[in-house]
């Protein structure tokens, strides 16, 4: 069969022996195709993809050309796997010979042979990687967007300070100064972040290289003692120090797009703990308090030294552990517990119960006193509800503990227009729009505001973002409100 002679010289189908390029036969249909045909149209939904066994074709992608491919590669397979529109145009450059197999049998044929299936694979992460193809929305995930602007910051913050960073806990204040235009248009004006959401990066931009350092050198450790602990262990317990090994590795790979979470951090801490104690075993002292019994006794010139502790160093030992545990439970579980309060504020806000709303987000913020969220989401509620001055009361309270907190200085300006303080809400949005000078939303809506009493300034801000986004969809908005607005 001249099917199963093709396939058997196609890059892509060749690994397979010839019982299975019998199946493949049965799936494919082979075609030839003159120079500028297109097997493929960017946005339309296709029912076939096309191996190709002769010729070129050019892939292009909002009419510019991002690859070639040629015999033994792929056109069209990203549609079929993702059932979504093409995401580009594949056009013959030269005359084509090609196997043309739809979806049905596609997917059939992925399931047959694995072998096909992981080739399939590898080209799709690679595409991810350059974000195209199914696996780049991963990269549209509002968390994976997100942390890359956090990123991007982050990287910036140490670019800047290198040695020293921006500052313990003060990533929140310079995120917005530090972030890029884009990172501003994609996300709403209300959304902050205190941390850079990797403990790498966090410890760069807030301590500088010599911190990073220090955690790098911490982590060296681990690993090293991981490694050392696994080779020490011998039978079953290899396995159980493995496991443990495990975790403590899973948890550092977590570490690196996440922060801030203090289980995980006790968890690594342990972890690493075990491992460093079963690493170095003869890196242990004793150490004989005062009072306790020490036997040494030698047989056949082995010494074998027996310490039993004193009367008191027991409970004392029970005492301070006690303590300890009763302490770390009280602090330790003080978010969990504010978050408890919390999620009550929120079944009473949507059982309309103002009252309950106000008491159980104050609660939640005396206990931890130190969370801007909880007075913030207390004041959104409150507005929901209808109850403005609580809520601007709530809003005060959050930017009692952060000044520059941008939600709730909007938020604010935003209660305070609806019950007619106008001088007040214009500068809290003033305020805001000084420490987030990057979004062109906020600039729209401080523009609109401001477009009786100061024209200047709103016709200043209607150029920044005409000369950033010529397209924005509230411009029209501003023009016409302008254009009603007599000048100064």
């Amino acid at each position: 069969d001249h099917r199963i002679d093709a396939l058997r010289d196609n890059g892509f189908f060749g690994v397979l022996p010839t019982p299975e390029l019998r199946r493949v036969a049965r799936h494919c249909e082979m075609v030839e195709l003159p120079a500028g045909t297109e097997l493929t149209r960017q946005h339309e939904h296709g029912t076939e993809c096309f191996v190709l066994d002769s010729g070129s074709v050019d892939v292009y992608v909002d009419g510019q050309v991002i690859a070639t491919a040629g015999p033994g590669e792929v056109v069209g397979e990203i549609g079929l796997l993702d059932h979504g529109p093409r995401t580009g145009t594949a056009r013959a450059r030269t005359p084509v010979r090609a196997f043309a197999i739809g979806s049905r049998e596609f997917g059939a044929m992925l399931e047959n042979h694995p072998v096909l299936a992981r080739r399939i694979a590898a080209v799709l992460g690679g595409l991810g990687t350059f974000q195209m193809g199914p696996l780049a929305r991963l990269g549209e995930a509002t968390g994976v967007v997100l942390r890359r602007f956090y990123w991007d910051a982050a990287l910036s913050m140490a670019g800047d300070q290198p040695l020293t960073g921006v500052g313990f806990d003060r990533f929140v204040r310079f995120y917005r100064s530090y972030r890029s235009p884009a990172a501003a248009d994609q996300v709403e004006v209300t959304i902050e972040t205190d941390a850079a959401h990797s403990v790498p990066l966090h410890l760069l931009s807030g301590g500088g290289v010599p911190l990073l350092l220090v955690w790098l050198v911490l982590l060296a450790v681990g690993a090293w003692a991981a490694v050392r602990a696994v080779r020490a262990a011998q039978g079953d317990a290899r396995l159980l120090v493995g496991g443990v090994a495990s975790v403590w590795a899973a948890v550092t790979v977590q570490s690196l797009a996440s922060f801030d979470v203090a289980a995980l951090l006790v968890l690594s801490f342990v972890c690493a703990g075990i491992l460093a104690g079963l690493a170095w075993p003869d890196a242990t002292t004793s150490v004989a308090l005062p009072g306790a019994a020490v036997e040494t006794v030698v047989r056949k010139k082995r010494t074998t030294t027996t310490t039993r502790p004193p009367a008191w160093a027991v409970p004392l030992a029970w005492t301070l552990a006690g303590l300890l545990v009763a302490g770390a439970l009280v602090v330790g579980t003080k978010p969990f517990r504010a978050e408890l309060a919390a999620n009550t504020g929120q079944e009473a806000l949507a059982a309309g119960r103002t009252d309950v709303v106000q008491q159980a987000w104050s609660r939640a913020g005396s206990i931890a006193p130190w969370e801007v969220d909880y007075p913030y989401r207390e004041g959104l509620g409150l507005l929901q509800l209808g109850a403005l001055e609580e809520g601007v009361e709530a809003f005060g309270r959050a930017l009692g503990i952060q000044p520059d907190h941008v939600a709730s200085l909007v938020s604010r300006a935003r209660a305070l227009d609806a019950l007619q303080r106008r001088d007040e809400a214009r500068e809290d949005y003033l305020t805001a729009l000084g420490h987030e000078p990057q979004h062109l939303d906020l600039k729209v809506e401080v523009a609109l505001y401001v477009a009786d009493s100061d024209r200047s300034l709103a016709d200043e801000l209607l150029a920044e973002v005409e000369a950033r986004n010529p397209d924005h969809e509230q411009l029209d908005i501003l023009r016409e409100r302008l254009a009603l607005t007599p000048g100064d």
